[in-house]
């Protein structure tokens, strides 16, 4: 907490110029909206991972 507070007292923990407020329910819009495109990036890594998995059974299989 003390950390917080002495960064708090800094002024350039502040900006000179900040963002302008914006409605809350627009902020929490774009908000999901990030969080369903951070979602789908997941659920696509994980795919590709499974993907090389299946690959590399496959592979091996043929192998032997």
């Amino acid at each position: 907490m003390h950390r917080i507070a002495s960064a708090a007292r800094v002024p350039r923990t502040w900006h000179r110029n900040p963002a302008p407020q914006t409605d809350p329910a627009e902020l929490q819009h774009r908000f999901n909206s990030l969080r369903d495109h951070v979602d789908r990036a997941r659920r696509r890594r994980l795919l590709w991972v499974l993907a090389a998995v299946a690959g590399f059974i496959t592979l091996v299989n043929v192998l032997l």
